[in-house]
């Protein structure tokens, strides 16, 4: 067998460098094409909830009693009414009598949103002072029956300004007028959020010396509606 010169062995090595340089070259370059492995993973979970809405409210005052007594023969009439946000809790003495007498109470009825929604509010009296599922509640010769309506808390009712207090119907709106009867709208925007959620209703009732005699009541029927 004939020997190979180094010439010859020169040229086979630099062939050889060449293709191992090729090979490693074609590998790198499909190694580059294959997406790198991190070692990051990511999930997704929920947490969820759901909350009714209620509309509710709550009468936390629920009753006005002027008491037991009589007109004293020397007036026509006897005057009494429960404290507004303008004015002081007032009994006429001098007309209001008798055992343990008739007085206003000090406090006025308290209705609360003890919901979690606005709601609209209507009020229904059964009776005002002539007419109604007892034949009025009073009687007699110009007997008065009515209502003060205001906030105890405020902006506890608003209309579309949002302003407070100006939700409630004008016509009980800081001043006294008759009773309602037949679900007349009291409260526009009734409002739930705490401080924010109380009406005082204020009652005015004049007793005439001819009025209805025993227990005299009306009931009042509060309606909310989400609104």
């Amino acid at each position: 067998m004939a020997e190979i010169s180094n010439k010859t062995l020169a040229v086979l090595l630099v062939l050889t460098l060449v293709v191992s340089l090729g090979g490693t070259m074609i590998s790198l370059s499909r190694l580059s094409s294959i997406t790198s492995i991190t070692g990051l993973a990511t999930e997704t979970a929920n947490v969820s909830v759901y909350v009714d809405t209620e509309a509710a409210i709550n009468f936390t005052t629920n009753a006005t009693n002027f008491g037991s007594g009589y007109v004293h023969p020397d007036c026509t009439f006897c005057n009494m009414y429960t404290k507004t946000n303008q004015h002081a809790n007032f009994t006429d003495t001098d007309c209001c009598v008798g055992t343990p007498g008739l007085h206003d109470p000090a406090t006025p009825l308290v209705l609360e949103n003890s919901g979690n929604v606005n709601v609209s509010v209507t009020f229904d009296f059964s009776d005002n002072a002539t007419d109604g599922d007892n034949g009025g509640l009073l009687g007699g010769t110009d007997p008065l029956f009515q209502i003060y309506v205001y906030e105890s808390e405020e902006y506890a009712c608003v209309n579309a300004t949002g302003l407070p207090g100006t939700g409630i119907n004008s016509t009980w709106n800081n001043t006294f007028a008759t009773v309602p009867t037949g679900d007349e709208l009291v409260c526009n925007i009734f409002q739930p959020e705490q401080d924010q959620d109380e009406l005082n209703i204020s009652i005015n009732i004049t007793v005439p010396e001819d009025s209805k005699k025993g227990s005299l009541y009306s009931i009042l029927t509060a309606t909310a509606t989400e609104v």
